[in-house]
């Protein structure tokens, strides 16, 4: 036998050295018709990439269970982890968690204290501009009501 018949086959996966699906991830690729043609790289990026961002996700959420000295890993902390770091919150910026756990917000971590107090006040403005707004929104609504609701008249028929 010669040395290519006794060698045996290994998935992309395997030669890359990753342990995601490559083949899953390109056959992800064909179906969402991205383009007319994927090239045989890209789906080794795009799996490497990936399971970098996983790699890093699932770091930070270790360290956040390790910070609130609980045992196991769970869904709240890999949530906080991703709220607290700027670069992770930017990502997933238009992904909605599924939680109810209060976490601080990256742009905590993002702004010098002083421009957080700046950004504080005009937050506050604005919702107070907002309330005033509404308010007078809804006075004028009870005025025109009252403008347009019918008026009686002294044999008992209404006028308007």
């Amino acid at each position: 036998m010669t040395q290519a018949a006794k060698k045996k086959s290994q998935s992309f996966s395997a030669k890359a050295g990753l342990c995601m699906n490559v083949a899953r991830i390109r056959k992800s690729l064909r179906r969402a018709k991205v383009s007319d043609a994927v090239a045989s790289k890209a789906p080794l990026f795009i799996t490497g990439s990936l399971e970098a961002v996983c790699k890093y996700v699932l770091e930070k959420g270790f360290e956040n269970s390790n910070e609130t000295k609980s045992r196991t890993m769970s869904n709240r902390n890999v949530i906080a982890a991703v709220r607290q770091d700027p670069g992770l919150a930017r990502l997933f910026g238009g992904f909605a968690f599924n939680s109810y756990a209060l976490s601080n917000k990256a742009i905590d971590h993002i702004l010098p204290a002083k421009e957080q107090k700046e950004r504080q006040v005009r937050i506050e403005d604005s919702k107070k501009k907002a309330a005033d707004r509404l308010a007078e929104a809804r006075a004028n609504k009870k005025a025109e009501n009252a403008k347009k609701a019918p008026v009686a008249a002294g044999d008992g028929a209404l006028v308007d």
